[in-house]
């Protein structure tokens, strides 16, 4: 099972993500979730309360961003998993074993 993200933490649990402006650790995951609409950045606390009360006040719609999140997420796994399967010999042959 490959090492979930904070993004996709929260994607593959079915929800939308909000999330702060310092994601540089995984910039890519955010910017993908972030196109999809399936997260979006709030600058500050008063941004956090407000687009959260948006997707409360607009449960069937928040649900539905969060099962495309969830989507995307599955899709990401399976792509981790298809990378892991072919460097998995490469690296073992390379002296390096997965930690047990």
């Amino acid at each position: 099972m490959p090492v979930p993200t904070l993004p996709n933490a929260a994607a593959r649990l079915g929800l939308p993500v909000l999330h702060g402006p310092h994601v540089f650790n995984f910039s890519g995951e955010y910017d993908e979730l972030n196109a999809a609409r399936v997260a979006r950045m709030v600058a500050d606390e008063a941004a956090l309360a407000a687009a959260a009360a948006e997707w409360f006040d607009a449960p069937e719609a928040t649900l539905e961003l969060g099962a495309k999140a969830q989507r995307m997420a599955e899709l990401g796994a399976g792509a981790f998993e298809a990378a892991k399967i072919q460097l998995a010999p490469l690296l073992t042959k390379a002296g390096f074993h997965a930690p047990t």
